[in-house]
């Protein structure tokens, strides 16, 4: 269980709210509203899990479905990378910048149009 290093506030907070201050608190991240995938990989190239992302929640109330999801999620990415390629919508202007977006309970990127060519 992932335990803060600081105080927040005397205040009630709820707990949807914690999980977004602790992924997005520069004491545990640096440029926490960057999207820095490379943060979680080593020298070797391999994943390196954090205890500070907490996707699922913690403690007894956690996601009863987060194996059920996590799987689900990963087989949908895995068909959809290996049957198409995704391009940018030739149409569009231009793309938003990728540290733009609303934080909320997550980080939410503006909308952009893809275009996924089959292969």
């Amino acid at each position: 269980m992932v335990k803060p290093a600081k105080p927040i506030s005397n205040k009630n907070i709820a707990k949807e709210t914690l999980q977004q201050y602790l992924h997005n608190d520069p004491e545990y991240w640096e440029e926490p509203a960057k999207f820095k995938p490379e943060r979680f990989i080593n020298e070797k190239g391999e994943f390196v899990p954090s205890s500070y992302v907490i996707p699922f929640s913690v403690g007894p109330c956690h996601c009863l479905g987060e194996q059920l999801a996590r799987m689900e999620v990963f087989l949908f990415l895995v068909s959809m990378v290996q049957k198409f390629e995704f391009l940018p919508d030739p149409e569009a202007k231009e793309l938003p910048d990728i540290d733009d977006g609303v934080s909320s309970t997550g980080f939410i990127p503006h909308s952009f149009r893809l275009v996924a060519k089959q292969m």
